[in-house]
């Protein structure tokens, strides 16, 4: 019985092993050749323009980590309000984050109809 699970602790150890292997090699790999390439290959080096505009690269981190927060502390409190409202009011918020969630794909699509119209051109 011991050597049985010994087996299957084993098997599962490599399952997961060569899985981990195969999302390296097929997923990971191919993204950061191409990233590398795109950063040095060609008659202009992006490194170097990276360098040069760090600026540019630390107010869109500060963006990115102040949206978080914010949407973090936003959902912090719209879920302890739904967790203390009745029932009733509680369908109610739910119904009205959900128009929130489903909301934008529509508006961008309307937006690429109106910029490039409705044949595509």
């Amino acid at each position: 019985m011991r050597t049985q699970r010994a087996t299957n602790r084993l098997a599962y150890s490599i399952t997961y092993l060569a899985i981990l292997i195969a999302i390296l090699v097929f997923i990971f790999y191919p993204y950061a050749a191409i990233l590398t390439q795109a950063l040095t290959k060609g008659g202009t080096n992006y490194l170097l323009f990276i360098q040069h505009n760090l600026t540019l690269l630390w107010h869109s981190l500060f963006v990115a980590i102040l949206t978080t927060v914010l949407s973090l502390i936003t959902t912090l409190a719209l879920t302890i309000l739904q967790l203390f409202l009745k029932h009733h009011w509680r369908q109610v918020l739910r119904l009205i984050l959900l128009v929130t969630m489903v909301a934008p794909p529509f508006v961008t699509s309307l937006a690429y109809i109106n910029l490039f119209g409705r044949a595509g051109d």
